[in-house]
């Protein structure tokens, strides 16, 4: 219907009718680099190249599990991917843009999410935020599943979501590791009951500290480790850690009243992680290092991954295991040609094959084990 000045239209007799459809439009705010996304429209178009043809000029990249394309402004090249309302996507922009979708309200057959064991990209396909508990009722969660986000994680221990996520939000895409060996299928309900105080946690970032990470945004993967922290041997809460690669502070995190850190760690390629306490006014560098790996999940509640530091060196004690295929090191980096023969402090790297990545730790190894 065009517009006219002062004209009335239709009349109680004869009214205009108006067919009301059901759609919706999404609005997504996106920041530079890398963000995780879902849809919870349906547009009538759901390849990829139409659902961000708005925002092409800033897009590079886009990923979904099984594929990518990119993006020159103009031109799409790569695999073709058609979006759907199940999977979560990875999206690389050149600068901060607002994508605005419009669709349909999601149908409950596209609301289905089905999770195999190992890593799952999945969408956040509801329409209001909802806490751990409610989203994944309907999936049962199993001891040792977790669900991360691009800052934070949390893992299912048998009763309860530890960790530093608490609750999904609209439009944001979510990795889910399923240790069942069956497939899960569930759907989020419609609604969440969340209050204000659940939802000022919903991207529970550590607050701002001594140590300075770079923006999580810069990659597109991460990893997650449980760690406890420990200083002299002794539990360490209320502490702010630093994880470093080379120069690169690539995350920070406190530790709860146990000692225990949850630890989201941004990268993409292999490299070696560092630790390091800001204690008393003082930084000190443990001796224990960690391979990092996209999706890695390292520690766990109930057996975390211990980084010890000590009050002049950081050097700590630990178990001497019968482990011969290692390097061996003295506290000062010289390298040993074979295990030493002499009671000592040591430092050790080692092939954990549980683990699959290579630590380095601090030994101690008395008399007793050497005779």
């Amino acid at each position: 219907m065009a517009f006219t000045k002062d004209q009335i239209a239709g009349t109680y007799a004869d009214p205009i009718l108006l067919n009301a459809l059901d759609y919706q439009e999404q609005t997504t705010s996106l920041t530079k680099g890398w963000n995780w996304m879902a849809l919870y429209v349906q547009p009538d178009d759901m390849s990829m190249q139409t659902v961000l043809a708005p925002i092409n000029a800033e897009v590079t990249m886009a990923k979904s599990q099984t594929g990518f394309m990119e993006s020159t402004g103009s031109e799409w090249y790569g695999n073709e991917i058609m979006m759907n309302n199940s999977e979560m996507y990875k999206i690389n922009l050149s600068a901060p843009a607002t994508l605005k979708v419009l669709g349909r309200v999601a149908d409950p057959s596209s609301r289905l999410i089905t999770v195999k064991q190992g890593w799952n990209w999945i969408a956040y396909n509801a329409t209001s935020a909802m806490s751990l508990d409610e989203a994944f009722a309907g999936m049962q969660p199993e001891d040792g599943d977790v669900v991360k986000a691009q800052s934070c994680f949390a893992v299912y221990d048998g009763y309860e979501w530890a960790g530093t996520l608490s609750l999904l939000e609209p439009s944001q895409g979510y990795m889910l590791y399923s240790v069942a060996t069956a497939d899960r299928t569930f759907a989020y309900p419609l609604a969440g009951q969340i209050d204000k105080t659940a939802k000022a946690r919903a991207r529970r970032l550590p607050p701002a500290g001594y140590f300075e990470p770079v923006d999580y945004h810069k990659y597109p993967d991460n990893m997650s480790l449980i760690a406890r922290v420990t200083f002299d041997g002794n539990e360490l809460p209320g502490a702010e850690i630093g994880i470093y690669a080379g120069d690169e502070c690539r995350s920070h995190a406190y530790t709860n009243d146990a000692g225990l850190a949850y630890v989201t760690i941004p990268g993409n390629a292999k490299t070696t992680l560092t630790f390091k306490l800001l204690y008393k006014g003082k930084v000190y560098t443990s001796t224990t290092t960690l391979d990092y790996e996209s999706d890695g999940i390292v520690g766990s509640t109930f057996n975390p991954f211990v980084i010890n530091f000590d009050t002049t060196t950081g050097i700590g004690t630990l178990t001497v295991d019968a482990d011969e295929n290692t390097e061996w090191f003295t506290v000062s980096g010289q390298k040993l040609g074979r295990k030493p023969k002499a009671a000592g402090i040591y430092i050790r790297k080692r092939y954990d094959s549980e683990a699959r990545r290579t630590v380095t730790e601090t030994v101690t190894i008395t008399d007793r084990e050497i005779e």
